[in-house]
């Protein structure tokens, strides 16, 4: 059983832990000013949408994790790893979903150090 206060750990411990690699990774994905370059680039490269681009990696992310779930050896990242990553690309798509929306500033706060104070 997983009661209130255990599950409330570990949200927060998957939020930290995504937002820690998110923000590592993106040094390496963002432009100076757009966190979602790399992903947009690729969308004008294949002629497609940045919804579908993440779409994909997010899926790969699943199909990886649901195997791991099902107790198949994952290979190249952990059954956590795989949590961890299908965590950031919602959040990719969030993103790209409010930015849609013509919502231009996210909660920061939250987002950046929020969850890491927590």
């Amino acid at each position: 059983m997983v009661d209130g206060e255990t599950f409330c750990k570990n949200e927060k411990e998957l939020a930290m832990k995504a937002s820690a690699i998110m923000w590592k990774k993106n040094q390496d994905y963002a432009s100076d000013d757009d966190v979602l370059h790399n992903i947009k680039d690729t969308a004008e490269t294949l002629g497609c949408s940045p919804e579908l681009v993440a779409l994909i990696y997010f899926d790969k992310h699943l199909r990886a994790l649901r195997r791991g779930m099902l107790g198949q050896a994952l290979q190249s990242e952990s059954l956590d790893e795989r949590f961890i990553d299908s965590y950031n690309f919602l959040m990719i798509l969030w993103s790209l979903h409010k930015e849609k929306q013509d919502i231009t500033t996210l909660d920061k706060t939250y987002v950046c150090s929020g969850v890491l104070e927590a």
